[in-house]
């Protein structure tokens, strides 16, 4: 009778082995996949940072562009002017 109760006690400590094991390995996996989580919300946090930054200057090239746009009409129908002056002379 002792002897069937160790041999079961011995089968519930190996069991018990074999979980500790399954749980270090996880637990090993989880750390790996939280120090990625965490690089990549520093990168995100940087990114982020560098938002306004980023949108202050789109903004400006946007204004930058409506004026070279307003200059291109501007020459367009300057050089139409003197196009129509040259052909009023010939």
């Amino acid at each position: 009778m002792q002897l069937q109760a160790l041999e079961q006690l011995q089968e519930k400590v190996d069991a018990m082995i074999v979980l500790v094991q399954q749980l270090k390995t996880e637990k090993e996996e989880l750390v790996s996949r939280n120090q990625g989580i965490e690089i990549e919300i520093e990168g995100m946090k940087r990114s982020a940072s560098q938002l306004p930054e980023t949108q202050e200057r789109v903004e400006a090239l946007e204004r930058e562009n409506v004026a070279l746009k307003e200059k291109q009409e501007d020459i367009k129908s300057k050089v139409a002017s003197m196009l129509s002056r040259i052909d009023a002379v010939k």
